[in-house]
């Protein structure tokens, strides 16, 4: 919950950071580079806000507070509501399938959208033979600004787009036979 808005508000520091907008002195301790995005994320985890930083996460929302939902990942979604609000839902698992141009279908047991309700992602085009993504579980609704969202956009964008990283195999030594000499 608090580790959701800890993560977008660290994210965007770092954006503004990086971009050279950031106080100085607010980020003397901060690395000169943030080379990658795994370097982003353990900076951010080893180095909390202060509690009064954190967002209060809901468990629901109700469908007249959002306008609409924005597919970022297959893990995040972002609800856009009225008058500059916005909450960043990470899911419970990553959503298999979950493409950003897909329609969400919600399956709501009450009147508001809460945590652990499903949904899945149907394809706008109408086309047969189009799969539909897994059925995913909602999380937690952290209430975050529209600044934070816009700074875990472009986070999870350049994340997306940096190559992945191969494990690199060391050949294994294989055991010679034993001779009938050696004991």
């Amino acid at each position: 919950m608090k580790r959701a808005a800890l993560w977008a508000s660290a994210i965007g520091l770092a954006s503004v950071h990086a971009n050279g907008f950031a106080d100085p002195a607010v980020v003397a301790d901060a690395p000169a580079v943030l080379s990658s995005t795994r370097a982003q994320i353990d900076f951010i985890l080893d180095n909390p806000l202060p509690e009064s930083e954190y967002a209060e996460s809901k468990r629901c929302v109700f469908p007249n507070s959002y306008r609409s939902v924005e597919i970022l990942d297959t893990k995040h979604l972002l609800f856009w509501g009225y008058r500059g609000k916005v909450w960043l839902n990470q899911l419970r698992f990553e959503c298999l399938g979950l493409r950003k141009d897909a329609l969400l279908v919600f399956e709501m047991r009450e009147r508001t959208l809460c945590d652990m309700d499903g949904f899945q992602g149907a394809p706008r085009s109408g086309g047969m033979g189009v799969p539909f993504a897994v059925h995913c579980l909602l999380g937690t609704f952290e209430a975050i600004s529209e600044d934070q969202a816009e700074a875990l956009r472009v986070a999870l964008a350049r994340h997306a787009q940096s190559p992945t990283p191969t494990p690199t195999s060391t050949p294994a030594s294989t055991p010679q036979p034993k001779t009938s000499n050696e004991q």
